[in-house]
């Protein structure tokens, strides 16, 4: 018996969602009152490592922060959520990474962000013996951390295969300028890959959905690709079909994380021996539920409630 379902690896920030009502942020405003404030722990890992940790599964996080009050009181809350945060790296020569979510009447959303910790993630800040002690590993993103992609990375992705683990990625905006050659490797090693539709496109070239599946497995192998379409669904692509999944329709507040619950759906699902056609109707539950409410992680994401929302919408 495994200590942890899933070493999740990746982004961890300080978020302060803002819902503001109108369509459009207004400047000339003096004032524009919100209901609430809140701190949050956010970023991709952190994020899909809560909701993993609320759907049953046991999870440890791995990354970095800033040794600030900020990074200290966002891992506290992380580690109140059931993640084991024993293998998150306080570093004091970086701040921790904070965004700003500004989310509009419609439940848009843009970030205002510092880059901070997360850039500075490295293979020295993973242990080893990690790869020991999880039967899954989950990179949460892809570009996100290019000291990790550039050296050491591939060599712990292939030491987990070797080790027997399964492994997943999502990935993010090419902020460094990494491009696909820079993650090839990284992705040669992974069985479940999961971007988002402007994420495979960027990368592959290709505007169809199939086609981007295609682009993947022949460059780096076979592997079931879940290509995240927001409202839409997901094109799910396995064992050299592919086909739509569609997504539940709800009435959205914030779409912050959806990303990640529906990673964290996909992963829950799938460690429980779910086939892959079940796995992605369990993510974008799992998706649409957490748009619902105000948050990248929402309490209400619980494994009772996407098992409701699936029995409610299938009539």
């Amino acid at each position: 018996m495994k200590e942890f379902d899933v070493l999740d690896i990746g982004i961890i920030v300080a978020d302060l969602p803002v819902k503001i009502p109108q369509r459009v942020l207004d400047f000339s405003q003096d004032t524009i009152r919100v209901e609430k404030l809140d701190l949050l722990p956010g970023g991709d890992a952190a994020n899909s490592a809560v909701v993993l940790s609320r759907l049953g599964k046991k999870v440890a996080l791995a990354g970095v922060l800033g040794d600030d009050g900020i990074g200290k009181l966002i891992l506290e809350t992380i580690r109140t959520s059931g993640v084991d945060v024993k293998n998150v790296r306080l570093k004091p020569e970086v701040p921790t990474s904070t965004s700003v979510v500004l989310i509009n009447s419609e439940g848009e959303r843009t970030f205002v962000c510092t880059r901070g910790n997360n850039g500075t993630l490295c293979a020295q800040d993973l242990d080893v013996s990690l790869i020991g002690r999880a039967r899954h590993i989950n990179l949460s993103s892809l570009f996100a951390h290019p000291l990790l992609e550039k050296e050491g990375g591939p060599e712990f992705f292939e030491n987990a295969k070797n080790a027997g683990l399964t492994i997943s990625a999502d990935t993010g905006h090419d902020n460094f300028g990494t491009g696909f050659a820079g993650v090839r490797r990284m992705l040669e090693a992974v069985d479940i890959f999961m971007p988002s539709f402007t994420e495979a496109k960027y990368m592959s070239g290709e505007s169809d959905p199939g086609r981007m599946a295609k682009f993947f497995t022949d460059q780096t192998g076979e592997k079931t690709v879940v290509i995240k379409l927001g409202a839409h669904g997901c094109y799910l692509h396995e064992k050299g079909r592919g086909r739509i999944v569609p997504a539940f329709r709800v009435e959205a507040v914030d779409t912050t994380g959806a990303g990640e619950n529906f990673l964290a759906g996909f992963l829950c699902a799938y460690l429980d021996g779910g086939d892959a056609e079940a796995c992605a109707r369990y993510a974008c539950a799992a998706a649409a539920l957490s748009t619902t409410r105000l948050g990248a992680a929402p309490l209400l994401v619980t494994p009772e409630n996407i098992s409701a929302l699936i029995k409610e919408l299938d009539g």
